[in-house]
């Protein structure tokens, strides 16, 4: 569930970041899907670096 949750947090902010630099740049279509993967990557791999962490101790 932990996994879960985190992607979806990064892809909301990846979403919010997403929407301003678009309406800011006047292509918002472009810069919301790149927020929403980017995002959703950035919370894959903190849920992998915190698995890794758990792993060693």
């Amino acid at each position: 569930m932990k996994k879960e949750l985190l992607m979806v947090t990064g892809a909301g902010f990846g979403l919010a970041i997403g929407s301003t630099i678009g309406s800011l740049t006047g292509s918002p279509i472009l810069w919301i899907s790149l927020g929403i993967c980017f995002g959703a990557l950035a919370g894959l791999l903190y849920d992998l670096r915190d698995s890794k962490r758990s792993r060693a101790n």
